[in-house]
């Protein structure tokens, strides 16, 4: 389904059907707090220290309303889910995209259209696939906090020690490897490696984007079936494996196991890491070399990339829908974007910051503008109302892979039957 032809469907179905039988009352302030909500989150003590700035600013310009923040640092879903069932769940939620549809699917959440119809909000400035992620049977159930795209992270050091250009918007599969191959080196003669030119994932998610760029797909498009045993597929993903397997320009799973990836990277042990712009607050620190980012590599039908992303949704049972509506509101507003924009994890989900100075700057040695223009090239992920049994049921073929067990063909036929049963299921 092409992006554009959806957000317009979505676009229309707003005005016509949002206003039927709802009828959405202003909240004028009095100077007194009389409404008190909860707002859930997840994250790290620098992603704590963003919200609570939002939520005092909030506070500031809604005097009647009271926001306590409740942070879930581990099991985060799970939690919500339990707190759903007890009545005891967040008015607001910070949510990831993966298991928004599984909550989604049990009308968990408060339908966003009447609110957006009335409050006139414009829903053009948010890139398309955000408002696609967060919505349930075409209906915003959601509004996009921030996205992400995998980019290969390159030490621009060691490309230079051994002659190599820096990547270009035009670099293929075979100059990618090529590249690799150089910067792959045992420093010391003592045969053994002491530096790599890429690192494979030990999840299958990373290397979908060498599935796509084959021609193959995880899913069929109605997402009833998995195709990943499809010769695109196979063919795909092989090239992808052989990095390690075949090639030896990457560490095997023992070795990173050992070693944490984005350490290595750190450490100059690393030449090329393919990540998002959640490694950004890490790799800021470095400072014995310099680093920047470039697009996936192209491979047979052109460059593609993962799309992924987080936002903020609304409980419907909550007892506030009008001031949770504010909140989620203005958490999503420029202001706020451009606040969050500062901490650079993701990219914002509004194009007017995201393609800003505010999120591409000037100041950075690094080029931001390959994150955002990443969204021409982006494929949503296989995302499901049993996404997180997916992930569980394919991850262990593939790591048979990694360990030589399995070869590719048979390993994505045993995937092809896991997750054609789960998706049996799905709702």
């Amino acid at each position: 389904m092409r992006l554009t032809r959806f957000l317009w469907g979505l676009m229309a179905a707003v005005p016509v059907a949002a206003l039927v039988g709802c009828s959405i009352e202003r909240v004028e302030p009095t100077g007194e707090p009389r409404v008190k909500l909860i707002f859930g989150i997840a994250g790290d003590p620098v992603e704590q220290a963003t919200y609570q700035k939002l939520v005092d600013a909030f506070e500031q310009r809604h005097p009647d309303i009271k926001i306590t923040l409740r942070h879930v640092p581990v099991r985060y879903e799970d939690k919500m889910q339990t707190e759903m069932a007890g009545g005891t769940a967040p008015d607001v939620m910070f949510f990831q995209d993966e298991y928004f549809p599984q909550f989604a699917a049990k009308n968990a959440f408060l339908d966003l259209a009447p609110y957006i119809e009335a409050d006139g909000m414009d829903l053009s400035d948010f890139f398309e696939q955000g408002i696609i992620e967060f919505s349930h049977e075409g209906r915003p159930h959601g509004l996009p906090r921030d996205w992400g795209a995998n980019v290969i992270f390159y030490n621009k050091d060691l490309f230079d020690q051994v002659g190599l250009e820096h990547p270009d918007e035009d670099w293929d599969w075979d100059e990618f490897l090529e590249a690799a191959k150089r910067l792959t080196r045992d420093n010391d003669a003592d045969g053994r490696i002491d530096q790599f030119g890429f690192v494979i994932s030990a999840t299958v998610h990373y290397g979908l984007p060498w599935v796509w760029a084959n021609g193959g797909e995880a899913v069929n498009e109605d997402k009833t079936e998995c195709i990943l045993s499809s010769p695109e597929a196979v063919e795909g993903l092989q090239v992808y494996v052989d990095y390690m397997l075949k090639h030896k320009v990457a560490p095997s799973p023992m070795q990173t196991e050992a070693l944490d990836v984005t350490s290595m990277f750190m450490t100059g042990r690393l030449a090329m890491y393919n990540g998002g712009p959640f490694a950004v607050p890490q790799f800021r620190t470095i400072e014995d070399f310099d680093w920047d980012v470039a697009f996936m590599p192209k491979g047979p039908k052109g460059r593609v990339t993962r799309y992924y992303g987080d936002g903020y949704v609304a409980w419907r049972e909550t007892k506030h829908p009008r001031e949770a509506w504010e909140l989620l509101k203005f958490l999503t507003s420029e202001y706020c974007e451009r606040m969050y924009a500062e901490d650079a994890r993701g990219i914002p989900s509004r194009k007017s910051v995201a393609y800003s100075e505010d999120f591409i700057r000037a100041d950075t040695p690094w080029d931001e503008r390959i994150f955002v223009e990443s969204v021409k090239y982006a494929h949503l992920q296989p995302i499901t109302t049993k996404y997180g049994e997916m992930d569980v049921a394919w991850r262990q073929p593939y790591e048979r892979i990694l360990l030589g067990e399995l070869t590719v063909a048979e390993a994505l036929e045993q995937m092809d039957h896991m997750l054609d049963e789960l998706l049996a299921e799905a709702d």
